[in-house]
């Protein structure tokens, strides 16, 4: 029988395994049919377990990148924990008591998306999954997008009933300023309540008062309190987000083409691969003629350091290209800039128009 984790675990239908119900993980044998857990998540019917190909995850940079828990954690975890997590594979193999990683009816992660990025690491490329169908309600929070209730999923998720680390009042602070921000609840006392009882806030912090709950006023007032500073005003994008925003913008190129690039500025690791890749793709033309159109974006959420991101990845590239036509300089590839920034995707609320279809020219981004 398949169990939903929540407060109270509760027994539903037969556990239903989608395609090969065994294979080989961390070096030992692991039945979907002897995982006896699922995880329960909001607005979303569990269809199936089966065994998840995340080679496709781990070929490309910007869906590595995806697998930082934008707006769900307000800080990252440490390279501690990520090793304790991996040595916990490496030592005990796949652990059936807890829930396994859960994935959108379209194949995106929605939770354990640290969980994906230790086995990539570990070159496990199959992995177990629940499957869902998510469907946003919008009956009680009209506003609310998948977006939202992908963040909302992500603190349900990690309420402490058995998640390896529970989450704690800054990141329900966190997420509820960044779904502020992007539009999907407004900045009210009645609705930031709403959407965060939705998700699980009073099992994780449970009053006796029934009217009144000290935990709950104590998270919206931070809320409230920061989105009046202003300092994290960033409308949060992730790769997805930002390819659909791109596909709707009339003069950005065809984001499908090997010409045009996507890049996230919160890491100089992804402009390193971003300039690699435009090498390796400019081999395939004529050198004289390939240009990468380059379009920048960023996962930061303080504003000031967004600004000086997109900067310092123009000045990054400039470096880099000046390092590199000394060193190979006889090569055409090296020769000249084979790429244009043609500007950002507008992220910062206050001084950006995030309802403009445009792009933001480097040096415009902080006026």
């Amino acid at each position: 029988m398949l169990t939903l984790l929540k407060k109270e675990k509760e027994e539903t239908s037969s556990l239903t395994v989608s395609g090969v119900s065994s294979e080989t993980f961390y070096g030992k044998k692991v039945n979907l049919n002897d995982i006896s857990v699922v995880r329960k998540q909001v607005d979303a019917t569990f269809i199936c377990l089966e065994w998840f190909s995340v080679s496709d995850i781990a070929r490309n940079p910007d869906k590595m990148e995806a697998l930082n828990n934008i707006g769900i954690r307000e800080v990252q975890v440490s390279e501690e924990e990520d090793s304790l997590l991996e040595s916990s594979f490496l030592s005990r193999g796949l652990d059936l008591s807890i829930p396994p990683i859960c994935i959108d009816q379209d194949g995106n992660i929605r939770d354990g998306r640290r969980r994906v990025k230790t086995h990539i690491k570990n070159g496990e490329y199959i992995v177990p999954v629940a499957r869902y169908n998510y469907q946003v309600n919008s009956s009680l929070i009209p506003q609310e997008t998948e977006l939202s209730n992908n963040i909302g999923n992500g603190l349900y998720s990690n309420n402490p009933y058995n998640p390896s680390r529970p989450n704690v009042k800054n990141d329900w602070v966190w997420a509820g300023v960044k779904v502020v921000q992007d539009g999907d609840i407004p900045a009210t006392n009645d609705d930031l309540s709403r959407w965060f009882k939705k998700y699980g806030i009073e099992e994780r912090y449970p009053s006796r008062n029934k009217k009144t709950n000290p935990a709950i006023t104590e998270i919206i007032n931070k809320v409230i309190k920061t989105l009046k500073k202003g300092k994290n005003q960033m409308k949060t994008f992730d790769i997805k987000s930002a390819t659909e925003w791109v596909k709707n913008c009339p003069n950005a190129p065809d984001i499908d083409n090997d010409s045009t690039f996507l890049v996230n500025v919160n890491n100089q690791t992804y402009s390193l691969r971003f300039y690699e890749s435009m090498i390796r793709k400019s081999y395939n033309y004529n050198p004289n003629e390939y240009v990468a159109n380059v379009i920048l974006y960023t996962t930061c959420n303080d504003s000031d350091l967004a600004e000086k991101q997109m900067k310092d990845f123009v000045k990054f590239m400039d470096e880099l290209f000046e390092r590199n036509a000394n060193m190979f300089g006889v090569m055409e590839a090296f020769r000249r800039k084979t790429w244009k920034v043609l500007g950002c995707i507008p992220q910062n609320s206050v001084k950006h128009n995030l309802n403009s279809r445009s792009l933001i020219k480097v040096e415009n981004y902080g006026k």
